[in-house]
């Protein structure tokens, strides 16, 4: 059985950020890699941190949000 590694409060974060992405990308109309090429990393890199199996750090989201045109903090508030 495969052990999660995150805390449950640490998951909380790391889905809100993931489905903040998600949606920020959808609204945009791209696909992972293009958002990977956006943000100068790896398409899976990309597809790690929208399945929460990654911890991303602040500048590697700093990075995404510019690609996304969005503002940092955007990527921790709560979806509506």
């Amino acid at each position: 059985m495969k052990k999660n590694k995150y805390t449950p409060a640490e998951t909380v974060i790391l889905k809100r950020i993931s489905d903040n992405i998600k949606r920020f990308r959808f609204e945009m109309d791209i696909s992972q890699e293009d958002l990977a090429d956006m943000s100068k990393m790896d398409r899976t890199y990309i597809g790690n941190i929208e399945r929460c199996e990654t911890n991303p750090t602040v500048l590697k989201l700093k990075k995404v949000a510019e690609a996304l045109k969005v503002d940092i903090s955007d990527l921790f508030k709560k979806g509506k």
